[in-house]
This record gives C-alpha cells, structure tokens and sequence, in this order.
C-alpha cells in the first residue's frame, strides 16, 4: 500500500531527487471499471448501468470532458477534438522513449471489468471511407507507440480485451491475464472488420485460429487464451 500510495500521489522518490518536482510525472489517466482513453474523452459522468447497480458505484468526480456531448456523437467538431486529444496522449507515450531511467512499461486497465472493452461500436459504424481510414491510423499508431518503446511492454489484463483491446494486448511484448478474462474480436458480428493491429494475432497463435477469432466473431476464456499461446501465463 506506501508503494502504491507514493506512485498515485506523484512519485516523489523518482523525480525529487533530479530536481523536478512529482508534477512532472503521469500517474493516473482514469479509473473506472474498464474506462478507455476514448471514454476519457467522451464523457464527464459515469455510466455504470450495464452492471445492474443502477449507476450507484464508481465515483461521481471524473476529471474528463465529453466536448459538448455526452457519449457517442456524429458530431464532426466533437469527434475532431476527441481524436486529436487520442493522439496527444500517443505523443505523451512516445514521449517515455526519451526517459533514460525507463526499464519496463505495464499497460492495465482500472477496474475487475477490463483491460480495454475496445472503441465504440455506433461511431464506428458511422465512418465514412474518410473517417475509417483517420480512425484506423489512429487505432494503428496507439498501438504501434507501445511496439515502438524500447524497453519490455507487459499488457496485464483482467477482464475483457475485446476489439481494439486484443489489438492493444497483442501490441505488447508480453501478456498476462487473471482467469476470468475474456478476449475476442466481436465486432465482425456486426459488419465491421478487425483491419489494424489483429495481423498480429497469427504470429502468436496461428493462422487457423486467427481465422476463427476474427472470422466468427466469438471470444475465448483465459485458460483457451494461455492455450493457444496468446498470453504467456494465466494466474
């Protein structure tokens, strides 16, 4: 818990030492239970009703702004300056590869929910050829960030790691995952195609199951995950 205590409130031990102060430091982007970096950008209250609570748990003082509209939006403006916040915070990441005190990054998410629920489904159905070919460099370039890092990414997932989530989980250089994680590509179930960061996915478990994930749109269990070869360890 003091370890944990001193990295959420800035990491002093690190940065006081060279002269800067904790502020220099990124400690907390979000927590909520599977609260994305596109949710970061998308809404300013919580949304917790999927879980059965009636919007009663998570904390209702989020430090993010939804743009003018609270969710998904057809908006151009809004989805404009939501997308150019994304790319931000990939400038941010790539910004780590300067850091010479730099030995290992570990991508998880907040929550038991999930690692990454994947990006919004109704806005992506939306795109245009335009728009889809912005939002597929955008997907590729999160995750071609963390490829990039020179040092060892770990994805630590609990939870789902669906769409853009696997595509995330496989852009790093090692996975582990809880048991009851859940990983798959279900969005092909309603005509949208997995184009980025899945062409990673063979290399780690083959072609034939590749084809099963990203074809038929169903999910597997962790201990299948661990089976197959897409996580190094289950625990």
């Amino acid at each position: 818990m003091p370890e944990l205590a001193s990295r959420l409130a800035g990491s002093s031990d690190i940065y006081e030492p060279s002269g800067r102060g904790s502020y220099a430091s990124v400690n907390f982007i979000t927590a909520h239970d599977g609260y994305t970096l596109y949710d970061l950008l998308s809404y300013e209250q919580k949304h917790n009703e999927a879980n059965g609570e009636d919007n009663r748990d998570g904390h209702n003082d989020n430090i993010s702004r939804n743009w003018g509209v609270e969710g998904d939006t057809d908006d151009e403006r809004i989805l404009d300056m939501r997308f150019r916040l994304m790319r931000a915070f990939i400038a941010a990441v790539e910004a780590m590869t300067l850091r010479d005190d730099l030995r290992a990054l570990i991508v998880t998410g907040a929550g038991d929910r999930a690692f990454i629920g994947g990006a919004s489904i109704p806005e992506m159905a939306a795109l245009d050829r335009a728009t889809a070919r912005d939002f597929i460099t955008l997907v590729h370039r999160t995750c071609d960030c963390l490829r990039r890092l020179p040092v060892p990414v770990i994805a630590r997932i609990d939870g789902f790691a669906l769409g853009a989530g696997l595509e995330v989980a496989v852009s790093c250089d090692l996975r582990i995952a809880t048991t009851r994680s859940t990983f798959g590509m279900p969005e092909v179930k309603v005509g949208l195609p997995s184009v980025v960061e899945a062409a990673l996915i063979p290399h780690l478990i083959g072609f034939g199951r590749a084809r099963e994930l990203l074809m038929l749109g169903g999910t597997i269990d962790a201990e299948t995950a661990l089976r197959w070869g897409l996580v190094e360890r289950s625990e």
